[in-house]
């Protein structure tokens, strides 16, 4: 057996006994379904332990003179004593499509003011490939300078700081060693708070809470930026933190709760860093333990105060402080007031094309403004912005800016969203001026007020792809960019000054925007698409010259890994992935890259576990589903020293691997449903699991000893359609050995395509292949499934007492029909339906001469 025998922890149910639909037969005997005994086995969530080795690099060889490589004790070590950076790039072998590469760094030791970089590249040529970095970096100079803070140090830190509370009993300040501490003030749950500064636009408060005592209530850490009010009555925007870990943040107007956002229940216990920062009409909080990110979120104050006014701003002062219950307190380690260094405007190096005039009056007679879908929606030009309003439900606008051209990017800044009972989307759309606006041509960039950001492709009214940016929470302002390089659009959103969620795709398949001809019908415009009683509102909109990324040696940072892809010579992703909340990443640590087909998972492993960063979806770059693509493409080990630093490499390999986790059980089989067991082993069919995305999930064979229940991944299979070149992630498949033909039948479920059943005849022995293709074609069928589709589960055997093939399939809804033909390519004729029940896992077996679908389904909530 080729896979890695370990026994594996994961809940997995090999069938669920719910028999019907039985088919009329003979009974030689007296076994029921009643009779059958299932066992679970486990398997696990979020695991890579079943793997089929492909390639290792061989950690052993001689000194490489230029780069002072060296190989000990199995390690490979790099030093750079130039006085010039240092490169290095070390062959692993051919692009594997659906696999893993794991690149182990034991030391990353970048010198002073300098940096150690190590990564995967998979290239094809010095113009084409992408690359996976993560950099050690020494701190660069501080962009921000600290205006004010308590002197934790000074026994009169206390004096003349201003004291208050608007909820008695109020709070009791004192100076403790090393910090100051609030403690309750009395009986009954009481706040009080200490006046660190003043706030501004772009600064940030960063407190250290050193301890948090509680009793009967919660002992709440608070930093809250304090406005007095007219009432007396609590007055501000309250960051708050509990004993146990919740943390949260909440604006109160005049002891009156307007808007609250949790922002995490991680249970973070003292000591822990508080960082809360003002940028446009958001608060933004970040939660730190030990250098982690442990909870971050952002409080959008629009409508509710304009912080943007410096009028307004001026009114509020940062200061900490507690809601605490008798015998309750909390201490403050620190509390410091840091105004960030923003570039002034003209900075920019980007030169504008052409910008609409905000303060002009009559812009709005000035530029055309269309409609995609009615009700129409309102332009309304607004002092300083121009409003898109609803006029009805879901109605679809728009507003030229200028005609599209190469190497340029359209930026508007969104200043307010408001959501009703849709998702007041803000839009910007590079349109096909020729198309029918009913049914429009266009590349469109659309965020909605709850968080999701997506980057569509619509030809003639149809969506072609969506892919999704983001789905956090944003605060206004923000900006949306959407860029043109040849036929690459480059879609990013700029929060808090920081251009995020850098997503690319190359629009050649539907518009070849390199063509003048056809680059001369298109315009930028921006837009929305609103609900009834929603609208959002613009407060700049321009077109400037967008220059090309430059490739980075270093990341700039090392908050995360640099995602990098270059296509013919130009950068076109360039996109810092983060890392996640709650993990510390200091070697040793292992890169973790899982090709999903078009996804790249990118993973952190560190002490053993493995956690996902993000998941990719790098089609509209290069496709490493596509024959035509990925055997051009070869996997680099990549280094970088800047002069004295060192790294050391303990692994570098590529493999097959159990994934994420597993799904859709089904015993291969032959033809009349006997299960093939060899040598004490069941061979079985399962879905890999894609993590986040469904459609990064993939078909895969293992075997299952029914001793001791071990599972080894055997085989990864992926589909393709007749004359094409992609090889497609379908799943949830069945395995039929026809032994009469001497042949392998597989009908499988078209998932992340067209979701019908699709059938074909393996060009051999799945169980004798680590990595298969196989074409498939789309069946056909009659009955109530055949006007439904959404199919999932097929299962086929042959059923000899009608001389049929026969396969039963789950459908949208999901129900379950039962299909016979006379060839196993049908065309086949629905003979029963099952509508009572959702049920889905279907699986055909004969058991005691009579043949019975089994599936599993919910009943109950069970």
């Amino acid at each position: 057996m080729k896979g890695k025998k370990r026994m594996l922890s994961l809940s997995l149910a090999l069938m669920l006994a719910c028999p019907f639909l039985p088919v009329k037969a003979e009974s030689e005997d007296s076994l029921e379904p009643s009779d059958l005994h299932f066992r679970k086995f486990y398997t696990g969530r979020n695991f890579f332990d079943s793997e089929i080795p492909i390639k290792d690099l061989e950690l052993a060889g001689a000194e490489n003179e230029e780069n002072e490589l060296a190989y000990e004790n199995g390690k490979l070590k790099m030093v750079n004593s130039q006085e010039e950076n240092a490169q290095q790039k070390i062959l692993l072998g051919e692009m594997t499509p659906y696999s893993v590469y794991d690149l182990a760094i034991n030391a990353q030791n970048p010198a002073d003011e300098g940096a150690a970089m190590a990564g995967i590249i998979w290239e094809k040529d010095e113009n084409n490939s992408i690359s996976l970095k993560k950099a050690s970096v020494e701190e660069k100079e501080a962009v921000a300078e600290r205006t004010d803070y308590l002197d934790m140090q000074d026994e009169q830190v206390l004096e003349g700081r201003k004291q208050s509370s608007e909820v008695a009993p109020a709070g009791v300040f004192e100076k403790v060693e090393n910090g100051v501490k609030v403690k309750s003030g009395g009986n009954g749950i009481g706040e009080g708070y200490l006046h660190v500064g003043k706030v501004t636009q772009n600064s940030y408060i960063e407190v250290t809470i050193s301890e948090q005592t509680n009793t009967t209530y919660t002992a709440n850490a608070i930093v809250k930026l304090k406005n007095p009010g007219t009432t007396g009555k609590n007055h501000g925007i309250f960051i708050a933190n509990k004993t146990n870990g919740a943390l949260s943040a909440e604006v109160i107007v005049e002891g009156v709760s307007k808007k609250r956002v949790e922002i995490s229940n991680e249970g973070v216990k003292a000591p822990y860093d508080l960082r809360v920062e003002v940028r446009g009409s958001s608060v933004y909080v970040t939660r730190i333990k030990e250098g982690v990110t442990m909870g971050s979120g952002v409080l959008d104050l629009s409508g509710i105060y304009d912080l943007t006014d410096k009028s307004v701003l001026d009114t509020f002062d940062y200061t900490i402080g507690g809601r605490l219950a008798a015998g309750e307190s909390v201490t403050f380690g620190k509390a410091e007031i840091w105004q960030e260094k923003v570039e002034q405007e003209g900075e920019d190096t980007e030169n504008v094309l052409s910008s609409l005039d905000m303060e002009d009056s009559e812009l709005l007679e000035k530029i055309e403004v269309y409609h995609d879908l009615s009700p129409y929606n309102t332009a309304v030009k607004t002092e300083k912005s121009v409003t898109f309003t609803a006029n009805g439900n879901r109605g679809e606008s728009y507003a030229a800016v200028g005609a599209l051209q190469q190497d340029t990017v359209l930026e508007a800044e969104i200043q307010g969203q408001t959501k009703v009972g849709y998702t007041a989307s803000a839009i910007l759309k590079f349109r096909d001026k020729t198309a029918d606006n009913s049914k429009p041509n266009g590349i469109f960039l659309t965020q909605r007020a709850a968080g999701t950001c997506t980057l569509e492709v619509i030809v003639n009214g149809s969506s072609k792809t969506n892919l999704t940016l983001a789905n956090d929470t944003i605060g206004y302002p923000y900006k949306l960019r959407l860029a043109l390089h040849g036929n690459i659009v480059t879609a990013s959103r700029v929060i808090g000054g920081e251009e995020k969620q850098i997503t690319n795709l190359d629009v050649s398949e539907w518009f070849d925007l390199s063509d003048p001809e056809v680059l001369k019908n298109f315009e930028a415009t921006f837009g929305g698409k609103l609900g009834t009683g929603e609208s959002v509102v613009y407060s700049a909109v321009s077109i400037k010259e967008h220059a090309e990324t430059e490739e980075a040696l270093f990341p700039e940072s090392d908050d995360g890994y640099l995602l990098q892809a270059k296509k013919d010579g130009k950068v076109v992703v360039n996109k810092v992935i983060p890392y996640p909340s709650g993990v510390k990443v200091e070697a040793p640590y292992t890169i973790r890259a899982h090709w999903a087909g078009q996804y790249l998972g990118i993973w952190i492993v560190k002490d053993g576990k493995a956690t996902q960063m993000a998941l990719e979806n790098l089609s509209g770059t290069f496709d490493m589903r596509d024959e035509k693509v990925f055997p051009d493409f070869k996997a680099y080990m990549e280094a970088a020293l800047s002069p004295g630093s060192e790294l050391e490499i303990s692994e570098f390999r590529n493999y097959y691997t159990g994934g994420d986790g597993q799904a859709d059980p089904k015993p291969l089989h032959y033809k009349d449903g006997k299960v093939m067991v060899e040598d004490g082993k069941m061979w079985l069919s399962m879905t890999l699991r894609g993590y986040t995305d469904l459609p990064a999930s993939c078909q895969a064979i293992y075997t299952l000893d029914l001793e001791t229940y071990e599972l080894e991944l055997q085989n990864i299979t992926t589909f393709r359609k007749p004359g094409e070149t992609i090889h497609m992630a379908y799943h949830a498949s069945d395995f039929c050995y026809d032994e009469d033909k001497d042949q392998w039948i597989v009908v499988t479920s078209s998932h992340g395509d067209d979701k019908m059943l699709r059938a074909g005849i393996m060009p051999a022995d799945p169980r004798e292949q680590t990595y298969i293709t196989v074409d498939v074609d789309k069946l056909s069928y009659t009955g109530t499934a055949a006007t439904r589709g959404n199919f999932e589960d097929p299962s086929i055997i042959y059923n000899e007492e009608y001389g049929k093939w026969s396969i039963a399939t789950c459908f949208a809804g999901f129900r379950v029909s039962l299909l016979h033909a006379d060839e196993f390519m049908g065309p086949y004729e629905e003979v029963n339906a099952y509508m009572d029940t959702s049920c889905t896992g279907v699986l055909q077996q004969k058991i005691g001469g009579k043949y019975y679908v089994f599936t599993g389904r919910s009943v109950n909530g069970n």
